[in-house]
């Protein structure tokens, strides 16, 4: 369905997000919309990504560079955090009191 899909990081890990911007640019992607996964609105989202997403617009005007919106709360998230809440239950179920605790 896209073009490439590359994951990239704000803070301790790389690419970083202008790194991952600028070697997309430089396999002739044009159109690039980043999409945040963070569950709340933060200072990361508010200020920080925005102004990241900023910089790569000013190194490439020629490139449409979008910014979505941070991933959120979403109903489609209960279950996923009801099987982690069940697996970890499975885990610590099966080790001594004392290690469960």
């Amino acid at each position: 369905r896209y073009a490439a899909v590359s994951d990239c990081y704000l803070d301790l890990n790389a690419p970083g997000i202008g790194a991952a911007i600028d070697s997309m640019l430089a396999y002739g992607i044009q159109h690039i919309i980043a999409v945040p996964f963070f569950l709340h609105m933060g200072n990361h989202v508010r200020e920080d990504l925005p102004a990241q997403i900023a910089a790569a617009r000013a190194r490439h005007p020629q490139a449409t560079i979008l910014l979505a919106e941070h991933l959120g709360y979403d109903r489609l998230l209960v279950p996923v955090i009801a099987d982690r809440v069940a697996e970890a239950f499975r885990h610590g179920a099966a080790l001594p009191a004392s290690e469960a605790n």
